[in-house]
This record gives C-alpha cells, sequence and structure tokens, in this order.
C-alpha cells in the first residue's frame, strides 16, 4: 500500500465518494418512500371523509319531530309576506300536501303550495329567501311565475311556489 501510485488514491477517494453519494441519495429514497406512504394514507383518508360527506350531504340537513299545523304554516308565510310589504290579498291560498316518504329514509316529506298574486322579483325573492333561512326547516322545491293578463311588460308577476319541509318519522317494523 505504500508503493501506490496517485491514480490508485485518486481511484479510491473517488470510489469513497461514489459510495457517501449512494449512501446519501438511498436514505433520502428511504425517507422519500417513508412520505409518501404517509401521504397516501392520508389521501386515503381524505377520500373517504369525501364520500361520506357527499352522502351526508345527500340526506335532509334540518327535520322537525312532527307535522307543523296548517295554521301554524299559514302564520309563517303571511308573516313572511307583510314583512316584505306586501298586502295579505296577494295571497291567493296555500295548502299541505299529503307527507311522503323520502327516499329510503326515516324522514317524511311534507310539500305546501302557496301562490302569490301582484308581486315583483325581488319581493318574491325576499320572501322566499325569509321563509328558507335560519331555522326554518322550510325548503323551495319548485317555482313557477306566470306573468298577469294585461302586465306583459310590467313588472309584477303571479307565482306559485312549493316549499317541503322534513318529518323524523321511522318506519315502524311490524
Amino acid at each position: 500500500m505504500i508503493n501506490m501510485n496517485l491514480r490508485t488514491w485518486l481511484r479510491l477517494i473517488l470510489l469513497g465518494v461514489l459510495c457517501a453519494m449512494t449512501g446519501w441519495s438511498f436514505d433520502r429514497l428511504h425517507k422519500a418512500r417513508e412520505e409518501a406512504e404517509v401521504e397516501a394514507a392520508t389521501l386515503s383518508q381524505c377520500r373517504r371523509l369525501e364520500h361520506r360527506i357527499k352522502n351526508l350531504k345527500k340526506g335532509p340537513s334540518l327535520a322537525v319531530n312532527q307535522e307543523m299545523l296548517l295554521t301554524e304554516v299559514n302564520r309563517t308565510i303571511e308573516k313572511a309576506v307583510k314583512h316584505n310589504g306586501i298586502t295579505l290579498e296577494s295571497i291567493e291560498h296555500i295548502t299541505q300536501e299529503r307527507s311522503k316518504r323520502y327516499e329510503d329514509t326515516p324522514y317524511k316529506e311534507k310539500p305546501i303550495r302557496f301562490d302569490l298574486h301582484d308581486v315583483t322579483l325581488e319581493e318574491l325573492i325576499r320572501v322566499l329567501h325569509e321563509l328558507t333561512t335560519g331555522a326554518s326547516p322550510l325548503g323551495v322545491s319548485a317555482l313557477f311565475l306566470k306573468v298577469p293578463r294585461g302586465e306583459e311588460k310590467g313588472e309584477r308577476w303571479s307565482a306559485e311556489a312549493s316549499l317541503t319541509y322534513l318529518i323524523y318519522s321511522p318506519q315502524r317494523a311490524d
């Protein structure tokens, strides 16, 4: 080893540097693989949570324990109409329809129809917004607008709105 020439020394030094770089690269690769496994597990969990959130969004967001009385529904709609500057004479009628099972859930959906006439779109939207926000269980399921006769160029409309709310009512096993 004493008689080694300069070329051999350079080769050994180069070999040592290459070994050190290979070790460092292997260490970096190993750490990157561990991080990728952690990220893959996190991604998998995120996808499971996303799927669960989507399923929960399909279900009802707010439900009541019992059916609202017609007088309670009438008062709620009349209050929203009056609060938004519309006369009560603009309400043609309010009817509750028969409740029906909401898909394959323990909930029933209760439809309510009411007709307004001689209202502006702004008034109508404000009424519907008031009826369906906050702690209200009501939601708009359909809205039909009609132009009253002789008002083709006016700003007044007739509207037929369908509201619904959900009632928690599990099916009984007989």
